[in-house]
């Protein structure tokens, strides 16, 4: 698993996307990061849908990482909650970003609910859809 996260990280070094450092890709998550705590609403602005993201958008905080040639996971809902598998921890967070690079490698970015930007391979996480899960 930290072995995904080293790529991603190599990968947004090569592209000299030093902005997507946000994801400490070789530390387990924090503490405050895996105690489970009260879902929010999902947010009616925050995130990219149904496109690529921009360097505006990760500015802004809206994306977790940008890809040089990603296409957007039109078959995954965004906003929604989600779970990321980390270290043997579980993440809440909502997914603000999907996308597939040329290579056919499925990335996620989520907002954690501790509001740290974290990015993952699809099958890492357990999307739970719009309805907070209890």
């Amino acid at each position: 698993m930290k072995r995904i996260f080293r790529i991603a990280f190599l990968i947004s070094m090569l592209l000299g996307l030093a902005a997507c450092s946000r994801t400490e890709p070789t530390a387990g998550p924090a503490e405050s990061e895996t105690k489970t705590g009260k879902w929010p609403p999902l947010p009616t602005s925050g995130f990219v849908a149904n496109r690529r993201a921009t360097q505006d958008d990760l500015n802004k905080g809206d994306a977790a990482f940008l890809t040089s040639d990603g296409t957007p996971m039109t078959t995954i809902e965004i906003p929604q909650y989600a779970y990321l598998q980390q270290g043997g921890k579980r993440i809440q967070g909502i997914v603000i970003q999907a996308e597939r690079t040329k290579d056919g490698k499925e990335l996620i970015g989520m907002k954690s609910l501790a509001g740290s930007h974290l990015v993952g391979m699809l099958w890492e996480y357990k999307l739970l859809g719009k309805t907070p899960p209890e």
